[in-house]
C-alpha cells in the first residue's frame, strides 16, 4: 500500500518543492496490487491547489481513498480516481473533500472542486463514492463518473451566494444527491446514456436517482435522465425558483415540491427509443403560492401527471398549470388541484380513453380541457 500525507499552511509551502523539480516526469508507478492507496491533504490559506491522481497513467487502480481539506479563499482541488475491479466486494474509490472549513469556521470564497472517477477511454468506474462539502460563497463543485453504482453527494451550506454543482453520471444505478443553501445557486445533473430512436437494439441506462434539496432565492435546477426506471426528486424552498427536468425513456418518475412564491417548473418526459413511455410526473407548489407556473409534457405509451397548487395562508393566486399528454394508448391520466384566486389550468390530452380531473377553489378561476 502507498500512503501520501500532505499538510500545508500556505501556497508557498507547496510551490517551492514543485519549482525545484521543474518539468521532470512522475516516476513510472505500477498499480497497487492491494487496491488500497490513501492520500490525505490539508491546506490552510489562500489560493492553494490540491491535486490527487490515483489513476497513474489511466491504469485501473481501484479502492483508493482520498481526503482533502482546504480552509481559506480561492482554493482548488482536482482529484482523479478510477476502478474496474472491486476488491473484497466493497466500494471502488472513496473521496471526501471539504472546502471552507466546518460549519463553525469563517470559511472562504471562490473554492473549486473537480472530481473525475472515470478517465477518457474507459467506460467503467464502478461503485465509487464522492462527498463534497463546501461552506463558501461562489463555491463550484463538478463530478464526473462512469460505470455502475456510483454515488456523488455535494453539500453547499451556510446560506452562500452563487454556488454551483454539476454531476455527470453515465451508466446505471447511480445516485446524485445535492443539498444547496444558496441565493442564486445552480444545480446541473446528467444521468444515463442517450439511446437514439433509430437504435432500439441498444438497451438504455436504468435505475439512476437524482435528489436535490435547495434553499435560497433564485435557484436554477436542471436534471436530465436517459433510460428507464430513473427518478428525479426536487425539494425547493425559496422565491423565484426554476426547475427543469427532462427524462427520455420509460417508467421514469419526476417529483417536485416547491414552497414559497413565483416558482417555475418544467417537466418533459419524452420518447427517446422504442421502449419509451409510462412515465409519472408530480408537482406540488404550496405555502402561499403566488405567480407560479407548471408545465408538464409527456409522450409515449402512457403517462400520469399530477399538479397541486395550494394557498395555505390565503394570500396566493395568479398561478398557471399546464399539462400536455400525447400518448399512444388508453393510459393518459391528468390531475390538477388549485386553491386561491385568478388561477388558470390547461389540459390537452391526445389519447383515446384519457382521464382528466380538475378541481379549483377560489375566485376568478379558469379551466380549459381539450381531449
Amino acid at each position: 500500500m502507498r500512503a501520501l500525507l500532505v499538510s500545508a499552511v500556505s501556497v508557498a509551502a507547496l510551490a517551492a518543492p514543485a519549482m525545484a523539480q521543474g518539468s521532470e516526469p512522475l516516476p513510472d508507478y505500477e498499480p497497487s496490487a492491494a487496491y488500497e492507496n490513501t492520500a490525505m491533504i490539508e491546506q490552510i490559506g489562500t489560493a492553494n491547489s490540491a491535486i490527487v491522481d490515483q489513476t497513474w497513467g489511466n491504469l485501473l487502480n481501484g479502492q483508493a481513498l482520498a481526503e482533502v481539506t482546504q480552509n481559506g479563499v480561492a482554493n482548488i482541488a482536482d482529484v482523479k480516481q478510477t476502478s474496474l475491479t472491486i476488491a473484497n466486494n466493497g466500494y471502488g474509490n472513496t473521496l471526501k473533500l471539504t472546502q471552507g472549513g466546518n460549519a463553525g469556521s469563517n470559511g472562504g470564497d471562490g473554492n473549486n472542486a473537480v472530481v473525475r472517477q472515470a478517465f477518457e477511454g474507459a467506460a467503467s468506474g464502478n461503485r465509487n463514492r464522492v462527498t463534497i462539502r463546501q461552506f463558501t460563497d461562489l463555491a463550484d463543485a463538478r463530478v464526473r463518473q462512469r460505470g455502475t453504482g456510483n454515488f456523488a453527494r455535494a453539500l453547499q451550506r451556510r446560506n452562500s451566494t452563487e454556488a454551483f454543482v454539476k454531476i455527470d453520471q453515465g451508466g446505471d444505478d447511480h445516485w446524485a444527491a445535492v443539498d444547496q443553501r444558496a441565493d442564486y445557486g445552480a444545480v446541473r445533473i446528467f444521468q444515463g446514456e442517450f439511446v437514439p430512436i433509430n437504435s432500439p437494439a441498444a438497451f438504455p441506462s436504468i435505475g439512476n436517482i437524482a435528489d436535490v434539496k435547495s434553499d435560497g432565492t433564485n435557484p436554477w435546477i436542471r436534471i436530465d435522465q436517459f433510460g428507464g426506471f430513473n427518478a428525479a426528486y426536487v425539494t425547493e424552498n425559496g422565491i423565484d425558483g426554476r426547475v427543469k427536468i427532462d427524462t427520455d425513456g420509460f417508467f421514469n418518475t419526476a417529483d417536485v415540491y416547491q414552497y414559497g412564491t413565483a416558482g417555475d417548473v418544467n417537466i418533459e418526459q419524452n420518447l427517446s427509443n422504442l421502449f419509451g413511455g409510462d412515465n409519472m410526473a408530480m408537482v406540488t407548489q404550496e405555502a402561499s403560492d403566488f405567480s407560479s407556473e407548471v408545465l408538464i409534457q409527456q409522450e409515449g405509451f402512457g403517462g400520469y401527471s399530477e399538479i397541486t397548487q395550494k394557498d395555505d395562508l390565503g394570500a396566493g393566486g395568479d398561478n398557471l398549470a399546464t399539462n400536455i399528454q400525447t400518448v399512444d394508448s388508453n393510459m393518459a391520466t391528468s390531475s390538477i388541484v388549485q386553491d386561491g384566486a385568478s388561477h388558470v389550468a390547461y389540459v390537452h390530452q391526445a389519447s383515446a380513453g384519457a382521464t382528466s380531473t380538475l378541481a379549483q377553489a377560489g375566485a376568478g378561476l379558469t379551466a380549459n380541457v381539450a381531449q
